[in-house]
């Protein structure tokens, strides 16, 4: 789209203003006094404001009035130059137009003073400044309002609206949804996890044993050496192998702290590299790294930070992602205490929250681990099973048990 020039735009918007009251609301939804590039438009435009907001008539003779008591009038021009304004305004029924012009405009001109002081922060090497002012950015440039997409009357919106589930797995996981798994050390999280990321990215229900399709999985262990996550993954490859499954596994036991914009920026790059569907990751308490002096996990504001990146991911991908955590240590618990270790707000960020305690054996002594369900679903049609039972050599290591749904 050609824009008129910014000047002619600033005077036929503010021109508008003083033929229409209407159009002194749009310039208003639209515009600031910042926003001119001619001093004497924004004291106008000012004026029409406070005489607005007032209450009070508009027009040359009572902008006038106030721009003399506000000791402006001759920085504007005087009497004849506000006149004048109004008198070369063709018409205020292209306001929208005009008022969106000159916000283009005053866009572009702090978006090219952001850049400038981007520039002259890259050349003192200074990278924090620089990362500031990217973050900050958007605020500042402040795009028109009538550029924004509107939201839609209800009627309009249930009808656009998909509402069927967009399912990764068929009654079990839907795009987006975030599952946290808890349960105490060595109990067999990280084996079920690794047993739903191989089953998912080869086409197979994990609880339905049936084909599905594949998905793109992305395992991203943050606490097992590489060798140790190989060997968990041919043990699955030796119950049921699926060729060229889109599995992708990488190792990082040094841990990832998601609260700075660096590993934010990483796992958001490698999940777009690999489109992954399902964002398999943790354990929990290796996603950030709480400053010194702190109560580490407990933190709101670490785990904030946490869960911003996460969801910041999910938002531009849509993936699922599923989360181990540590639950509390203790022999007697409640369902309450196998919610995750630390901060109150992963009580409240995921759909589905499932821990694992043992129960008792099989009636041919087989381990079993009851489901726990320590997150109130938000959606309680899923089938979740009841119970997990450890599986014999060459089967699945975790059998589920009592699949509701």
């Amino acid at each position: 789209m050609k824009l008129p020039a910014a000047r002619d735009a600033e005077q036929a918007a503010v021109g508008s203003m003083l033929l229409s009251r209407g159009a002194i609301e749009v310039g208003l939804d639209v515009l600031g006094t910042d926003d001119f590039t001619d001093e004497r438009l924004g004291l106008v435009f000012g004026a029409i404001a406070d005489l607005y907001h007032a209450g009070a008539a508009v027009d040359p003779v009572t902008v006038t009035q106030r721009l003399t008591e506000l000791e402006k009038l001759e920085r504007v021009g005087g009497h004849h130059a506000v006149v004048r304004i109004q008198a070369t305004t063709p018409a205020s029924a292209h306001m929208d137009t005009y008022a969106e012009t000159v916000a283009r405009y005053a866009a572009a001109r702090r978006a090219m003073v952001i850049g400038q002081e981007i520039r002259d922060a890259g050349e003192r090497v200074d990278l924090g400044a620089v990362e500031a002012l990217i973050e900050t950015g958007m605020a500042r440039v402040s795009a028109p309002v009538t550029m924004i997409e509107p939201a839609q009357r209800i009627d309009a919106f249930l009808v656009e609206e998909e509402r069927t589930p967009r399912w990764i797995v068929s009654e079990v996981l839907e795009q987006g949804d975030r599952l946290i798994l808890t349960g105490e050390e060595g109990y067999g999280k990280s084996v079920w996890l690794r047993q739903l990321a191989w089953q998912i990215s080869g086409g197979w229900h994990p609880f339905l044993g049936q084909p599905e399709p594949r998905r793109r999985v992305l395992h991203v262990d943050c606490e097992n050496s590489r060798a140790q996550v190989a060997r968990g993954y041919a043990l699955l490859q030796q119950v049921r192998e699926f060729p060229e499954q889109p599995l992708y596994v990488t190792c990082r036991p040094q841990g990832l702290d998601l609260t700075t914009k660096r590993d934010a920026a990483w796992l958001m790059a490698l999940v777009g590299h690999h489109q992954a569907e399902v964002l398999v990751i943790g354990p929990l308490y290796k996603l950030h790294r709480p400053p010194e002096g702190t109560r580490g996990l407990g933190m709101e504001e670490v785990a904030a930070g946490t869960s911003r990146a996460l969801d910041a991911i999910r938002a531009a991908y849509g993936c699922a992602i599923l989360i181990e955590a540590h639950a509390p240590l203790g022999e007697a618990r409640s369902h309450e205490d196998f919610r995750p270790f630390g901060s109150s707000l992963w009580l409240r960020w995921p759909e589905f929250g499932l821990g694992i305690k043992r129960g008792a054996p099989s009636p041919t002594q087989q381990r079993v681990m009851t489901v726990v369900q320590w997150r109130g679903h938000r959606d309680d049609t899923r089938m979740w099973p009841a119970a997990l039972t450890r599986g014999t050599r060459g089967t699945w290591p975790w059998r589920p048990e009592g699949i509701e749904g």
